[in-house]
């Protein structure tokens, strides 16, 4: 699957995006630009009583030529953006050295997973896509799910703001290029990234938070960006759009619409900023779970979660996911085979697995090395993933409920 253009121990990314460069916007694009609005239709979403709108969502093609400008893609035609950003010698540098990785990074790892994707997933799995402790890792979700209608990724770090561009000083652009350009070595080389690093790269003054990943990882697996709303749950689990309704609110998130480029279907991202713990969902945002009830039957997707469902303060997220759940991928960092009966759920092995790394050593499981001694339910796995991302020290399970 071609596409046009997370280290440590953490289940999130910390993608370095610091700039204080310009991009010059007009109020509006043409064509099918500002002028044009359309409620969006939320096909997958099970439950059209969680959103409340509070007006109709405005076609804003202004974001998408932004992550193509911090993802350093050429801009499309009508492109809201000032030409003359487009042709600094240090973007086109930026520009030329992104494509030339993103390449080899998509010939090397990501055109494998898809492949495999396409075999062992199955069509008729949920085309609503629950991604917890996911940070913004909008990245593998779309390549193992790329026909999710509805993602709802979940992290602790901020959603953060929409990046907006101040040209203050010739230098600026430089400077941020190259943060970015730096922070590809960890996507390139890991599949993972330090907590502590991923919290200070994503709070930065001008550009924080998970959007502006988000937004770059959505264009360069071919997506086109239509709108970004700021969001907020209600009590009941609702989605607020209006800022004057949501002071007292604790959960925040962005909800982002967008379509594969070539199609017209709408599809919606949500991220949300949540404590998953016990203590985090019952004291202070019940309303995720609420909002995560009405979801209906989900797919859902762990990858580099902490091994935190090993815990017994985290069985509220570990229940839920089971009881919504018709089919679940992860690596071993997520819930524990313990939790999965028999009588409930067929589980399909790939790769290897005889244990954690060092820093995660209580949590091995001796059940699911006896599992993988049995070579004829294990399938071999041609690319790394999570903790252990080399190539063949990897392992997912792929668990399908049985029907009742």
């Amino acid at each position: 699957m071609k596409f046009p253009s997370k280290m440590g121990f953490s289940p999130c990314w910390p993608f370095i995006l610091f700039f204080t460069t310009a991009i010059i916007f007009s109020n509006c694009g043409n064509e099918k630009t500002c002028e044009q609005k359309k409620e969006l239709k939320k096909d997958s979403f099970a439950k059209d009583t969680l959103v409340k709108t509070e007006k109709k969502k405005i076609y804003e093609r202004k974001y998408n030529d932004i992550a193509r400008f911090i993802a350093g893609m050429p801009a499309d035609s009508n492109s809201t953006l000032d030409s003359s950003l487009l042709v600094d010698k240090e973007w086109q540098k930026f520009s030329k050295n992104m494509e030339a990785r993103w390449q080899k990074y998509d010939s090397t790892r990501l055109q494998k997973i898809s492949a495999w994707a396409k075999k062992e997933i199955p069509d008729s799995v949920s085309h609503t896509l629950f991604y917890p402790f996911s940070g913004p890792d909008f990245l593998n979700a779309e390549i193992f799910f790329p026909n999710s209608d509805t993602m709802v990724l979940v992290g602790l770090e901020p959603r953060g703001k929409i990046p907006v561009i101040r040209k203050n000083s010739s230098d600026s652009l430089e400077k941020y290029l190259n943060e970015v350009e730096r922070s590809l070595n960890s996507i390139l080389n890991f599949s993972f990234f330090r907590t502590l690093s991923m919290k200070k790269d994503l709070e930065q003054k001008e550009v924080n938070g998970t959007i502006p990943v988000m937004l770059l990882f959505l264009v360069r697996t071919g997506n086109f960006i239509e709108n970004i709303q700021m969001i907020y749950l209600a009590p009941s689990g609702k989605i607020i759009y209006s800022d004057a309704e949501a002071d007292s609110i604790k959960t925040q998130g962005v909800e982002i619409t967008f379509h594969k480029t070539g199609e017209e279907k709408p599809r919606i991202l949500f991220y949300f900023s949540v404590d998953l713990s016990d203590a985090g969902v019952k004291n202070k945002t019940p309303q995720f779970v609420s909002f995560v009830n009405e979801l209906g039957t989900v797919t859902t997707f762990l990858k580099s979660a902490s091994y935190l469902m090993h815990k017994n303060y985290f069985s509220v997220i570990r229940s839920l996911i089971l009881k919504q759940s018709d089919l679940l991928l992860q690596d071993d960092s997520g819930i524990p085979l313990k939790f999965f009966s028999d009588s409930i759920w067929n589980n399909k092995f790939y790769g290897t697995y005889t244990g954690t790394i060092p820093m995660f050593s209580a949590h091995k499981q001796e059940d699911l090395v006896k599992a993988y001694q049995d070579k004829t339910n294990v399938k071999s796995l041609e690319f790394g993933i999570g903790y252990r991302w080399h190539k063949n020290e990897s392992n997912l399970m792929l668990s399908k409920k049985k029907k009742k």
